[in-house]
């Protein structure tokens, strides 16, 4: 029952089809609100924090990407 909302990018297309989840968009070229008023923004900051704070630790290593992004969420 689940749906994932992401912006209106090409490399989401797949999402459906990998996850089996619904997927459906936001395209910011037209609004920043999906009809039931459903944005992504908050989701955008998040990772944009995130992936700020892997520039400051100075990530290198994918092997180790999951146990930083359990980290920033905890």
């Amino acid at each position: 029952g689940t749906t994932v909302w992401m912006d209106h990018w090409a490399a989401y297309n797949s999402i459906t089809a990998v996850t089996g989840l619904a997927h459906q968009t936001v395209n910011h070229s037209i609004t920043f609100w999906a009809v039931n008023g459903l944005h992504t923004n908050r989701v955008e900051n998040l990772w944009r924090c995130a992936k700020q704070k892997f520039k400051t630790m100075n990530v290198t290593c994918n092997a180790h990407v999951q146990s930083y992004l359990d980290e920033f969420m905890w």
